[in-house]
């Protein structure tokens, strides 16, 4: 697609936006599926938060989970929000998808090293499942978008 026809949709593209630049399908999935891991996420919170809160942890030990629980259900969010954006601005395509791609596979990592470490398999804490799935659809998404070429 060049400047001159930027409203021509592509292969695996959605209509234009109000810029005139047809919107990646790829990015809106991956940003649905990171919407939907952030659900799942706060969905878990009550269980795992609140016997972390009825335990006989310190206070300062509870407040400081909160906050990062917390703090991945943001990022979660905030990282649907910035690949429903990138689906329309192709500027903001490649970095979103290489810093959410890193930040995706770095929480497989933790998952599956934690995993085996404490519990010896991978199938105690699957939540690394979610994070290799939703580091996939950005990957496939980048990929689709013609960036198979980043370094």
């Amino acid at each position: 697609m060049t400047m001159m026809d930027r409203t021509k949709p592509e292969a695996g593209m959605g209509g234009p936006n109000r810029t005139g630049v047809a919107r990646n399908r790829w990015f809106l999935v991956a940003g649905g599926l990171f919407f939907a891991f952030g659900v799942g996420h706060l969905t878990a919170t009550p269980g795992l938060m609140g016997s972390v809160h009825a335990s006989a942890l310190p206070p300062d030990v509870i407040l400081l989970v909160d906050v990062v629980w917390n703090n991945v259900s943001v990022m979660m969010f905030g990282s649907a929000i910035v690949l429903v954006g990138a689906s329309g601005r192709p500027a903001w395509r490649r970095p979103a998808a290489w810093v959410l791609a890193a930040w995706c596979c770095c929480g497989a990592l933790l998952f599956v090293g934690f995993g085996f470490f404490i519990f010896g398999n991978m199938t105690t804490v699957p939540n690394w499942i979610g994070f290799v799935v939703v580091g996939a659809a950005v990957l496939i998404a980048l990929w689709r978008d013609g960036a198979r070429d980043a370094t």
